[in-house]
């Protein structure tokens, strides 16, 4: 499964995002298979199926799919009557213009055809695939990613985030308006490496670091143990060990050097959340665990002069910029944001039992915007789009399955046998948080590549320490 886990987060970002049709249905048929080879893992069939991250992914899904199913005008008019109100008043053409265009009067039964409670039914079915195969890699991590597979993916993670980086710091420096060098985007925007949106960038890169220090801390916890007197810790430099934790040293920086040129406001502020949830961690390590306070120390040292280093000295003119910009004619600016906010209630009090459908915001939100702006039809917030496009039907489901899955998390930490599942599991849990904030403000998880990072982040916060 790290294999296939780990190609699959690759040809996520370097494939554009993947927010192309050519690229996002090959990584959903990457989605599915690597999501059942991870439920393949697991140990036996029953208590794989009955693992309560599955049964809940299965839930959500199926509460998707009712969105889907056909329903009279008279069912219609009972559970959403806005929804036949917008069929009534949008979709459906008026018998007068079809009499006019055709020179014969419209069917009598225009009016009468059952309708699924999704106003973009094929919108509403590729969001439904996205669900099942992203959910099955987080059900799949749960049941059979261990210890050495998360560790493993953690670190293959961490050098794909150093390519990214790489190719982003030089495409700032020869940038010629398109993305990555060849391809002119559909969407406009300004391109950062593979992305279209420079704040899409920063929280790919954030969950990458996140993911990354996760990686460093377990190899560093592992550092000069045992080893006494200077001479055996200079010796120590030379060896294999020394050089994994430098690298990972040398790649969280290069990685946050190309986070923090983003200017992304967003990106910056859960780049250090991720770094005071990874810090928390390691000062709530018990020396009675096995850490030393000193080593403990030295960790939170080295992630102060990483925030110091990529956020304050070499991105704090770029940012104070951003920061500055107050123009309220962009959704990019609080102001702009609040309005966009407005319209996706507007939207949820007018379907707050069973929503607009999964994926259909874009569709339905010109309808009730009251400004146009750039990017004005998505909402800048995924908890409120997600309310407007499930309403209560898919809520619920969501919500279950996100406690269903803190509940898991919190139990695999209890159960952690080893520093290395400990820290993997932090580092990952640390990007998690820092896209849960992210997304207040953005909608970075609707990009196919970024969804499927935080697919494997999450598989990697619920691995199962108890394989090796």
């Amino acid at each position: 499964m790290t294999a296939a886990a780990l190609a699959l987060v690759s040809w996520g970002v370097l494939a554009l995002g993947s927010v192309y049709p050519w690229a996002y249905w090959p990584l959903m048929w990457g989605a599915l298979v690597t999501g059942l080879l991870g439920l393949h893992r697991g140990h036996g069939l029953v208590p794989t199926v009955r693992h309560p991250i599955l049964i809940a992914v299965l839930a959500l899904s199926c509460a998707v799919m009712v969105q889907l199913i056909p329903l009279t005008p008279t069912a219609l008019r009972l559970v959403s009557p806005a929804t036949l109100g917008f069929v009534q008043d949008y979709v459906q053409v008026p018998h007068e213009a079809v009499a006019a265009i055709t020179g014969s009067a419209a069917p009598a039964q225009s009016f009468a055809q059952s309708r699924p409670l999704s106003l973009h039914p094929p919108a509403t079915i590729t969001a439904l695939i996205f669900t099942l195969t992203l959910g099955l890699i987080v059900a799949g991590g749960a049941t059979g990613l261990g210890v050495r597979d998360a560790h493993r993916l953690s670190a293959g993670l961490l050098v794909l985030g150093v390519v990214v980086a790489f190719i982003a710091i030089v495409q700032r420096s020869t940038y010629n308006g398109r993305v990555l060098w060849f391809w002119e985007s559909q969407y406009g925007g300004i391109a950062f490496g593979p992305f279209v949106n420079r704040n899409h960038f920063a929280g790919w890169m954030v969950m990458a670091i996140s993911a990354g220090l996760g990686y460093f801390m377990a190899v560093s916890n592992r550092a000069m143990r045992g080893i006494e007197g200077w001479r055996n810790r200079l010796l120590w430099l030379s060896s294999p060990e020394a050089s994994s934790v430098l690298l990972a040293g040398l790649a969280l920086m290069v990685m946050g050097l190309a986070l923090v040129l983003t200017a992304s406001r967003s990106g910056t502020g859960c780049l250090v959340l991720a770094f005071l949830v990874v810090s928390a961690a390691a000062m709530h390590r018990r020396a009675s665990d096995g850490m030393p306070r000193r080593r403990r120390m030295l960790m939170v040292g080295y992630l102060a002069c990483l925030a110091f280093v990529t956020v304050v000295w070499t991105g704090l003119p770029v940012i104070a910029t951003r920061f500055s910009y107050s123009d309220t004619a962009t959704p990019f600016a609080l102001g702009g944001r609040a309005d966009l906010w407005t319209d996706a209630v507007a939207v949820i009090r007018r379907f707050p039992l069973t929503g607009t459908g999964l994926n259909t915001y874009t569709v339905v939100t010109p309808f009730f915007q009251t400004r146009v702006t750039p990017n004005s039809d998505e909402a800048h917030n995924d908890y409120l789009q997600l309310a407007a496009e499930g309403g209560l039907l898919v809520g619920i489901p969501a919500a279950l399955l996100v406690v269903l899955f803190v509940r898991e998390v919190r139990r695999r930490f209890k159960a952690s046998p080893s520093f290395t599942s400990y820290w993997i599991r932090v580092g990952a849990v640390a990007g998690l948080v820092a896209m849960a904030a992210q997304e207040s403000v953005e909608f970075s998880l609707q990009i196919p590549g970024n969804a499927v990072m935080f697919a494997a982040l999450c598989a990697i916060a619920v691995h199962n320490s108890e394989r090796e």
